[in-house]
């Protein structure tokens, strides 16, 4: 009986563990970065200017490109991470506006009133940074570090 199995060269492995899909012709390799979703892309600009990065890299080898890439998606991840922690902090304000005209309807009851800008309204924390803000950047920087 004779065995099936076939040997590779170098080169057929580096293609199978490639698995890219091959254009014809001559392409430049900075058109295969990944692109950035519609909606994002002046965002993820805007962020970029201001970190002095160019939209897309000068000397695009495999290596930039792939590093490049690696920074679209930490801007994407660190975006969506500021849109939840925004939203948080949204809902964070309602309810303490509502907390606070809840303790204010109570104390009109008793003859005590209440300020909406004391230290547990939302115009109060809105120079203050919340929970939400600190595990934000605790989540970014162990992601980044």
């Amino acid at each position: 009986m004779q065995s099936t199995s076939t040997v590779m060269s170098p080169v057929e492995s580096l293609m199978v563990e490639k698995k890219e899909k091959l254009v014809p012709g001559v392409f430049v390799r900075s058109q295969k970065i990944t692109p950035i979703k519609p909606n994002m892309v002046l965002k993820v600009t805007k962020f970029m200017d201001e970190l002095i990065i160019l939209p897309r890299p000068v000397m695009p080898t495999s290596q930039v490109c792939a590093k490049f890439e690696h920074l679209q998606s930490s801007i994407l991840t660190l975006l969506d991470l500021k849109k939840v922690a925004d939203k948080l902090e949204h809902e964070l304000k309602v309810k303490r506006l509502q907390k606070a005209k809840e303790s204010g309807a109570a104390g009109a009851d008793n003859g005590e009133g209440t300020s909406l800008t004391g230290p547990g309204s939302a115009a109060g924390a809105a120079g203050t940074t919340t929970p939400t803000a600190v595990r934000v950047r605790a989540i970014y920087t162990s992601v980044h570090v």
